[in-house]
This record gives structure tokens, sequence and C-alpha cells, in this order.
């Protein structure tokens, strides 16, 4: 059984696409590294992504599924370093299978030099947002062959229709992920590439694992699970003394016994 946010069954597949190497660089004089730019400072990327460290519980959990990922945070994409218009950042950009190092050394995502564009990625709206630019930017996403493009909307529903909505990669246009109402106000949506249900929750960005039933754990939420780990493992060995204790009392009192007798 798979469970849902929404506690409702469900399956899904996904075919991955591949962007392979064409010949030599289209632009041999051009140096392959993206320039710098700076990082969101924004509480919505704050609040929603860096305080929770999804990163790196996004990126155990990919672990257990394949060999390699780069699970990246606000990197550049486009299509070569050496193409400066249309470079979009999202917010998460997840690929399975790639050199990570390449990305690192690139200062971005570079599809030519990677060999196949992001498997994933999602944009956090901010103040700033503004809802038109949604269409273009859906589009670049689809142009670039990125297989999942998800958008997730703090306000819940005023930059983004709903809070959250997703399109996967059918052939070469993308189609609606189907998003779900659980709760009160609360949205999902299944993310194949992932394995797990991307959620809307109180206005939180959150991550479901339907195999286990439970979320991704925020640093916070692991932080305390630690202690009350901790705290259990000392209340067991405190047990485990005072029974200790008990029995080399009742040892003690038979031998006073039979010393008696």
């Amino acid at each position: 059984m798979v469970y849902t946010p929404g506690h409702q069954v469900i399956t899904d597949t996904h075919t991955e696409g591949s962007f392979g190497r064409n010949g030599a660089h289209p632009h041999p004089d051009v140096d392959d590294i993206f320039p710098h730019i700076p990082p969101r400072t924004d509480m919505e990327i704050q609040q929603q992504l860096y305080q929770p460290s999804y990163l790196t519980a996004i990126d155990v959990h990919i672990s257990r599924q394949v060999r390699s990922a780069a699970v990246r945070c606000e990197e550049q994409l486009n299509y070569d370093t050496s193409v400066r218009n249309g470079t979009v950042v999202p917010d998460i950009l997840i690929a399975l299978d790639v050199d990570e190092n390449i990305i690192q050394q690139g200062n971005g995502y570079s599809i030519y030099e990677i060999g196949k564009p992001p498997d994933f990625v999602m944009e956090i709206t901010h103040a700033n947002f503004k809802p038109q630019v949604l269409p273009g930017r859906v589009d670049r996403y689809e142009a670039f062959g990125v297989q999942e493009c998800w958008f997730f909307d703090t306000t819940g529903g005023a930059k983004v229709r709903n809070g959250l909505r997703g399109w996967r990669l059918v052939g070469n246009q993308y189609q609606d992920i189907p998003t779900q109402a659980y709760g009160t106000g609360n949205r999902w949506g299944h993310s194949a590439i992932l394995r797990l249900a991307v959620c809307w929750e109180q206005g939180q960005l959150r991550f479901f694992d339907g195999e286990t039933g439970d979320y991704l754990l925020t640093h916070a939420e692991d932080i305390q699970r630690a202690d009350t780990a901790e705290q259990r493992a000392q209340a067991e060995s405190q047990r485990a003394n005072t029974a200790e204790q008990h029995a080399q009392a009742e040892s003690q009192r038979a031998d006073t016994a039979e010393q008696h007798a």
C-alpha cells in the first residue's frame, strides 16, 4: 500500500530523457563557467528551503534509489555556459546519475557539459515574483527537457494557482501534474522523479514519502527525533540499572536467609 497525505493510493511511472553531446564544443573560445550571481536573501527561500535543510533530506532519500545524484540549490541552468540569454535559476535542481563535479566547476548546470537536462526543478515564489512570467518560465524548462517542473507559492495562490503547480514532460511537451486538496486548505501532487508527494501544507513546503508513510524531516524535527531517541535510551538504561539493583538486592536477601537457616 502506498500512503499519501490525503490517504489515497497512487501509482505513477516516468521515463528519463537524455541530452547527449554532439561533436565539438559549439563555442570553444568561451570559458566553460557561468558568471557569479548573488544568492537569494528573501525570507521565503530561508524559511522554505534553508532553515528546514530539505536539500540534505532529499539527497539522503534519493541516495537510496540511484547511484549518484546532484541535489543543488539556486543553480544557474542553460544549454551551455556560452549562452547568457534565457538562463534560469531554479531554487531546487536535481539531476540523477550525473557528475556533480562538472556542475561545481562550471558554476552552474550546462546541459551540454553534463550531457542531459536536470530531472527535477522547483521555484519558490518571492515577494517580487510576477505571475505573468510563469508561462514563459515553464516553457523554458520544457524547452530544456527538464522532466519535472514545480512552482511553490508561499501565499497559497496569489502568485501560483492553488499555491502548488507541477508539470511533467510527456514526449516533448509538458502536461499538468494533478494536485489534490487535503486537510484544511492543503494541497499535494506526486513527483515521480523524487518518489515523493510535494506538499503545500499550511504555507510550508513539505515532502511526504508514500512508502514509509512519513514526511521527510526538517532539521529541527531531525534534532528533536535524535533527542527523543537519546532520552528513550537513557530511560531504558535507567530501567535496566534499576532491575539489576533489584536483582542484586533479591540475591542478597536470599543469601542472608540461607545463612540464618
